[in-house]
């Protein structure tokens, strides 16, 4: 009876049997075992990779986290010294100006000019960065403050005021933005050995790590903007040294 100890079978029919060739050259191969990711649904010659964790599960070259790449920044330009009483709003934390009486970490007193009342307000901000968590610059009357983390979550961080001595340009901080960077999951590391279901978790599964192979035998992911589909494609997904060879059969 064949079996597909050494070739992979796709089942077109029932009572089928479809061979292919998985190796394609003599590189020994190797094989260890690894945790399957919960719920991960692995089939037989899947090209893998690890999750954080270090568990196995498909590779998906599309897998990404968004990280800060940008720092959310705004302006208040002080036209005038500022009214006693008068205030500034950052992300909730209202800032009081005095007039000669400030106290604390939320208040400074307004001075002579409209610059010298805004050195103040940045003084003060830049004493409490856990507070405000943003950082003042300027050394005028415009300050602008950056929030202290990039990232487009730093444009939802309010900034308001009331009087006349002082205005913002906009009601929140804004130009943070994301940067798009691959997970674990955009780098492959092996192939599983077998088909694995691991919707009730706890399994385990053998995973070449080592071995020349015949990329049309393997299960890869959909084509994207991150894998053409390709063989040159298959064959960069594995670089030099990664211990897993792709070679079409000659």
């Amino acid at each position: 009876m064949v079996t597909d100890t050494d070739l992979t079978a796709s089942n077109l029919a029932a009572g089928s049997f479809s061979p292919i060739q998985l190796y394609s050259g003599d590189k020994a191969p190797i094989t260890t075992s690894y945790v399957v990711e919960d719920e991960a649904v692995l089939t037989k010659y899947q090209v893998v990779a690890l999750n954080s964790a270090g568990e196995v599960c498909a590779w998906n070259p599309m897998a990404y986290d968004l990280v800060g790449d940008d720092y959310a920044t705004g302006t208040i330009t002080f036209s005038g010294t500022g009214t006693a009483a008068d205030t500034i709003t950052l992300n909730g934390t209202v800032i009081t100006m005095k007039a000669g009486d400030a106290t604390g970490n939320n208040q400074f007193n307004i001075g002579a000019s409209a610059t010298l009342s805004a050195q103040a307000f940045k003084t003060l901000v830049n004493a409490y960065p856990d507070l405000y968590d943003v950082t003042a610059f300027g050394a005028a009357d415009a300050i602008v403050l950056t929030r202290r983390i990039p990232g487009t979550a730093g444009n939802a961080y309010t900034t308001t005021e009331s009087g006349t001595g002082a205005s913002f340009g906009a009601a929140t901080l804004a130009g943070g933005t994301d940067l798009a960077v691959q997970k674990y999951k955009g780098v492959p590391i092996g192939i599983a050995m077998q088909a694995c279901d691991n919707t009730d978790d706890g399994k385990s599964c053998p995973v070449l790590i080592e071995g020349m192979l015949n990329p049309a035998a393997l299960t890869w992911p959909a084509v994207s903007e991150n894998f053409a589909g390709t063989t040159a494609s298959k064959i960069a997904a594995f670089p030099p040294g990664s211990g897993i060879v792709i070679r079409p059969l000659i």
